[in-house]
């Protein structure tokens, strides 16, 4: 599972970690109970870690950093057009296997979750752990990971050099298969 600094420990039914001393005073700790995520977590000072459910085993960690930046390639400048005029990508087609979220931003824009979860036909915009009715799923977030495409539409800003940035604010499984770009040009 993607965690830096991971421990696993049993729990045996218990809601709360005890001893993590390594992770004291951080709010920004992310737990593994039974294939769902939970964070971020606040441990306490003496090392506690309140999951809020029973569990029997747990692996909490720190969420490590993941970006990936996708620069466009052009064409090599001709004599006639001695710069590169400035472009913008307004859509980006994602191909992705087992994913659990997934965030994009254009030409260094604030970052914005691809909805991965469907309402009848339509994207669901309550985030990355969200379910398709809204609520608490019947199966754990590690259990409903997305294969399939999405297509993201209004990706703003021009740029002589437009690059997509995809990351995550969930430390949960990404796999990209592929990305398509269309990008506009300005003359």
């Amino acid at each position: 599972m993607p965690l830096d600094h991971a421990t696993t420990r049993s729990l045996g039914g218990a809601n709360q970690v005890t001893g993590a001393l390594e992770l004291a005073n951080r709010t920004d700790v992310w737990a593994y109970c039974d294939n769902e995520v939970l964070g971020p977590l606040t441990v306490t000072s003496n090392g506690t870690i309140a999951l809020g459910r029973a569990t029997q085993a747990v692996t909490y960690g720190l969420q490590p950093p993941w970006t990936a930046r996708l620069q466009v390639l052009r064409d090599k400048l001709a004599r006639d057009v001695p710069f590169k005029p400035p472009a913008r990508i307004y859509e980006v087609e994602l191909a992705l296997k087992s994913t659990g979220a997934i965030t994009i931003a254009t030409n260094g824009a604030v970052h914005r979750p691809v909805p991965l979860q469907t309402m009848g036909g339509i994207y669901a915009d309550a985030g990355p752990l969200a379910t398709e009715t809204g609520g608490a799923s019947a199966l754990p977030m590690l259990e409903r990971l997305f294969t399939g495409n999405r297509t993201v539409s209004g990706l703003l800003g021009f740029s002589r050099t437009p690059y997509v940035e995809l990351s995550r604010d969930v430390p949960v499984p990404v796999h990209v298969k592929s990305v398509r770009m269309e990008v506009v040009m300005r003359d």
